[in-house]
């Protein structure tokens, strides 16, 4: 039984020289440095998505892993092969072990789980040590899919579907080339309906802009020659041409994005801080309690005692209730940054507002009708949305809602002509 412990540690002791051999090596190879507004981005999702990938094999691994110690004790010749799964699953679990007493020089749940996790398989409860290095990996698979699906969603709620290509103007001839090959000064078209892939200035054309993912404002704003404009704003209407300013990486909404993307990373609560480290300080101890148990309890009283400490509770769950909550607000339009600002909310009295299109409804409603000469409501609702019918401006949209609930026949109009800014002549 000790011998499977011995095995466990050469194992790992192997990997980790193969690993640095192999590091050695690649460092001595020749490297492209990727362009700089890719690699941010690119690096950091891939990162993401392999760190989930190694996290679900290992969780299968580790089911793996049960099932043969639970078939090893009433079947004895697969011993090797259930030896080499185990050791296989357990690696991960080693080199957090190491990190905490090596590199970072502190006791805390991971040396203490590690120690028990070593007892447990020294006696020969084999299965035992499965399971509890399967839960080790669940537990890691959940805090990691917590946070990834906290960040998308804080991200979601500024990014809309960016285009995959836009048209350029190359010698009064317009182009389609992919967003990641234009260049600063290119002049790009966009036209009503599009995503605005850039930040940069209309030097033709006048278009109504949906920007509330920037500004909060509900309400479109009109822009013309001149007026900056930025990438992840919404066109309502027009058609302009832009001078390409900042595209990719660079522009205000890819800021705004990384900004959110770091702040997610601080999720931890001074409470949960608090929590860790008090449950750090009872580590010693806890230790210590074990080691007097040894010769009293004997080995698989003092494994009791060792799991029964409760840092791996607050690693796991504190982190999930802060997340959740995170979730639940972002749900409701309210985004909040990180834990730290959730749990400051108790102390604020008084809230500031910058935006008054935050505090009201987003589509606005007919209040009034103001009737001259002989003119009745009816009917100049009916010219009104009758001229309104073929736009998507929210004036349009609320002059329409208001006949529909007057079930008012509309006339079929035939000629209209709608410029931005002076409205529509019918």
């Amino acid at each position: 039984m000790l011998l499977d412990v011995g095995i466990v540690f050469a194992a790992y002791t192997g990997i980790k020289l193969f690993k640095k051999y192999r590091e050695n090596n690649k460092s001595k190879s020749i490297s492209v440095k990727p362009d700089k507004q890719l690699q941010a981005a690119a690096l950091e999702e891939a990162a993401v998505n392999e760190t989930k990938k190694q996290q679900q094999h290992y969780l299968k691994m580790s089911a793996v892993s049960a099932g043969l110690a639970a078939i090893r004790n009433i079947y004895t010749p697969i011993a090797p092969l259930s030896l080499g799964v185990f050791t296989y699953t357990a690696i991960p679990k080693v080199r957090r072990f190491e990190k905490s007493l090596i590199k970072e020089r502190k006791i805390d749940g991971y040396v203490l789980y590690f120690f028990a996790d070593t007892l447990t398989l020294a006696l020969g409860y084999y299965f035992t040590a499965a399971v509890a290095v399967g839960l080790y990996h669940v537990g890691e698979t959940i805090i990691t899919n917590a946070r990834d699906n906290s960040k998308k969603m804080l991200l979601d709620a500024f990014e809309q579907q960016q285009p995959s290509k836009v048209w350029v103007l190359k010698d009064n001839a317009e182009i389609e080339m992919p967003l990641e090959a234009i260049a600063i000064n290119d002049i790009i078209l966009v036209n009503a309906g599009d995503v605005v892939p850039v930040d940069g200035i209309i030097m033709d054309g006048m278009a109504t802009i949906d920007q509330h993912t920037l500004t909060g404002e509900s309400q479109p704003a009109e822009k013309g020659r001149g007026d900056k404009i930025f990438a992840g704003t919404g066109m309502v209407t027009g058609r302009i041409f832009v001078k390409v300013e900042k595209s990719g990486a660079d522009t205000t909404l890819s800021q705004i994005s990384q900004v959110l993307s770091r702040s997610n990373d601080f999720v931890k609560t001074n409470q949960q801080l608090k929590g860790e480290k008090w449950a750090d300080t009872a580590i010693l101890p806890m230790l210590g309690i074990a080691g007097l148990s040894l010769p009293i309890l004997g080995p698989v009283g003092t494994v009791v005692i060792l799991n029964s400490h409760i840092s791996g509770l607050i690693r796991v769950i504190a982190p999930l209730g802060t997340l959740n909550y995170l979730s639940v607000a972002s749900h409701q339009g309210i985004l909040i940054k990180d834990g730290r600002a959730l749990e400051g909310l108790n102390k604020v009295d008084t809230v500031l507002f910058d935006k008054t299109g935050t505090l009201t409804d987003e589509q606005p409603k007919v209040g009034r009708i103001i009737l001259c000469n002989k003119y009745g409501e009816e009917e100049i609702l009916t010219y009104a949305a009758a001229a309104e019918r073929q736009l998507t401006h929210p004036i349009a949209k609320a002059i329409l809602k208001k006949a529909e609930e007057a079930n008012l026949t509309l006339p079929n109009i035939e000629d209209s002509n709608y410029k931005i800014g002076y409205g529509i002549t019918v």
